[in-house]
């Protein structure tokens, strides 16, 4: 008996940590992000194009919108894995557009962020890249002030 009430305690206590590991990071995710670069299927994007896109995270909620006067490109909830190397995100849409749930990895340094995912429901890269003939997508955000 108690083995097993032990067991459950430490499962509890490594839920708990990892709970706040994504608390944690979720907070560094808020607010509305420029972004430095995009690149999708080994293309970088123009620089018009990537200047006028916007990142905003509310909560658990994240909008990439490419003008404020465009429909949004993807509406969708995150959720974070900080326990993985690297870290991993899903994006699970939500919205007009088909739900489905986008894989990709995050790292976060300072006012940075480095997001890569595929799209089409693709496997989750492992490595920050999108080379050509990939269905990945990368961005590197900055805060705005």
């Amino acid at each position: 008996m108690a083995r097993w009430l032990l067991s459950v305690t430490l499962m509890t206590l490594c839920l708990t940590m990892t709970r706040a590991d994504e608390m944690a990071d979720l907070a560094r995710f808020q607010g509305t992000w420029g972004v430095a670069r995009a690149v999708r299927g080994g293309a970088e994007a123009p620089d018009a194009v990537r200047d006028a896109l916007r990142v905003t995270v509310t909560g658990r909620s994240l909008t990439i919108r490419s003008a404020d006067n465009v429909p949004t490109v993807i509406q969708a909830e995150i959720w974070l894995d900080p326990s993985r190397t690297p870290a991993q995100i899903e994006f699970r849409t939500t919205g007009n557009a088909k739900q489905r749930v986008l894989y990709g990895i995050y790292r976060t340094e300072g006012d940075t962020i480095r997001l890569c995912w595929t799209t089409d429901g693709g496997p989750r890269p492992d490595e920050f890249s999108a080379p050509a003939g990939s269905k990945a997508v990368c961005f590197e955000l900055k805060k705005m002030q």
